[in-house]
């Protein structure tokens, strides 16, 4: 994109009731400068004085620019942003891949392997912490493995401390259920039913099911952070342009 500059004037004000308005000139330069200048800025001013704005705003490299004025009681805000070819396919890749991620989300939901509670995760994610569902993912899936591993020590031992080994079944169904591992989260129920059954048999069988369905659960959740850390990655570039 070659040199190009934007100059805003701000001529004699006219007064409507509380609003002002600004005449607006745009101008060429066949120089190249790497700076945003802006003069004169002299506040206060009266009603009859005139108030000269220069903005330029030089070459490709300059992405966005704001400049908020007060008068009185007036304010006005511009904003000039430039977006290249790039980034436009950037911005609108962002937005199919948030569409892809959405439907496998949908299609894990319709399999029974994730239910309503990951959508309520989902929303608890925003612009002041993008990474919510990341942080919420890995936290779920290294305390699920934990909760597993003190399970099977706990049922390989000759003599089964089922009030202990419990303590982690619930701790498993509680994260899974919380994080909306639906068919997980019924594993665990079983394994619960068959600890409390104090059967060792029974238990060895439901806590495989168990590691099935977190190793199908793992499966999925890696997925769905590998496209959203593709998509906070995309954001986060076009965020220095803004």
């Amino acid at each position: 994109m070659g040199s190009a500059a934007l100059a805003a004037k701000a001529g004699r004000n006219r007064r409507f009731g509380n609003m002002t308005t600004m005449k607006m000139t745009t101008i060429n330069t066949a120089a190249t400068l790497d700076l945003i200048q802006h003069y004169p800025l002299n506040f206060p001013f009266s009603h009859s004085d005139k108030c000269s704005i220069y903005i330029y705003i030089i070459t490709w490299r300059v992405k966005a620019f704001q400049l908020t004025i007060k008068r009185e009681l007036l304010s006005f805000s511009l904003r000039f942003s430039f977006f290249s070819l790039s980034q436009r396919k950037k911005m609108a890749g962002a937005d199919n891949l948030r569409a892809q991620l959405n439907n496998y989300i949908k299609d894990m939901h319709d399999q029974g392997i994730l239910d309503k509670h990951f959508e309520h995760v989902t929303t608890l994610q925003n612009e002041y912490n993008p990474y919510f569902v990341l942080e919420i993912v890995s936290i779920f899936c290294r305390d699920a493995e934990n909760g597993i591993a003190e399970v099977k020590k706990f049922l390989d031992e000759p003599v089964v401390d089922y009030v202990k080994a419990i303590d982690y079944v619930h701790q498993l169904r509680g994260g899974s259920s919380s994080l909306g591992g639906n068919r997980m989260a019924i594993a665990c129920h079983e394994l619960r039913q068959a600890t409390q059954n104090n059967k060792k048999e029974e238990c060895l069988q439901a806590l495989e099911k168990v590691k099935r369905e977190f190793n199908t659960l793992r499966e999925k959740l890696d997925l769905i952070s590998q496209m959203e850390r593709t998509i906070l990655t995309n954001e986060g570039r076009m965020v220095q342009y803004c």
